[in-house]
């Protein structure tokens, strides 16, 4: 079952919804994304002009596996993931968030269960 996490998303998987909101010191952040990361494959979201996302699968959009998420955040200084020589672009917020092992957020999803998360941020690195 393990093997699914580079093919994609078992179709007989139990599936769950994972939305919610990023806030940067309390207010929306406005660009990036969010992943999680599963036993059973990992999932992303872009986050909106209102901080809100929806994370899904590469292969199955709008549904994440049912399992434990742990939440990584993403986002760069100007907007978008930078690409070539631009990608050392500085990032928005501490480099604690964009790790899954170290940013504090999980989640855990049913099958069929939708889960909405808040994910409270702040710039000052812990």
């Amino acid at each position: 079952m393990l093997a699914i996490a580079a093919a994609g998303c078992d179709p007989g998987m139990p599936t769950g919804k994972l939305r919610g909101q990023v806030l940067l010191d309390g207010k929306p952040l406005t660009h990036g994304a969010v992943t999680s990361t599963t036993e059973f494959g990992d999932s992303q979201g872009d986050i909106g002009k209102d901080g809100g996302f929806q994370l899904s699968l590469l292969d199955r959009a709008g549904v994440v596996p049912a399992a434990h998420h742990r939440l990584a955040v993403i986002a760069y200084v100007g907007g978008d993931t930078p690409q070539g020589p631009e990608a050392d672009a500085p990032l928005m917020i501490p480099y604690q968030y964009g790790n899954p092992e170290t940013s504090g957020f999980e989640a855990d999803v049913a099958p069929n269960e939708e889960v909405v998360v808040k994910l409270e941020l702040s710039s000052k690195r812990k």
